[in-house]
């Protein structure tokens, strides 16, 4: 499976998140890249025309978090220094957050890697929690380890 499928199985199955949070926001999931986006166009030709609830997908590609509110989902890995001042900025807003783990940051509630050749990822319910959402059962069963929060 790849990081796009993953990606969209993450908005899919994290309960209370994100279609509740768009409940607030808007009409619209945003799923924001910061910095180099891996997945090029891929991401915006499978989420194209998807919904989550009834909320439709967007990417956006950002140089910088301004607001924690900019999205609903954000992707940070590019650097470490740059993910872990995105985690800080959105810290405890109703963001998914998603890192590589090879750049060492924690508080990320997802965290892919590369092994055998396959992508796997590892939660953190405890990151999950500290921005009000719960990690589904279906979710914490496709993942490859649970870690603690640090």
């Amino acid at each position: 499976m790849s990081r796009t499928n993953y990606l969209f199985t993450s908005e899919s199955v994290s309960e209370g998140h994100p279609d509740k949070v768009a409940d607030r926001i808007s009409d619209t999931v945003v799923d924001a890249f910061l910095g180099a986006d891996p997945f090029g166009t891929s991401l915006d030709q499978v989420l194209a025309g998807h919904l989550v609830g009834d909320r439709a997908v967007r990417v956006r590609r950002l140089q910088a978090i301004d607001q924690p509110d900019e999205c609903q989902i954000l992707y940070a890995g590019s650097s470490r220094a740059q993910a872990a001042a995105a985690l800080n900025k959105v810290k405890g807003a109703p963001v998914l957050t998603v890192t590589e783990q090879s750049l060492g940051v924690s508080g990320a509630v997802v965290q892919f890697y590369v092994k055998d050749g396959h992508v796997r990822f590892t939660l953190d319910p405890a990151a999950a929690q500290a921005h009000g959402m719960t990690i589904s059962a279906k979710l914490l069963a496709l993942a490859a380890s649970i870690q603690a929060g640090a």
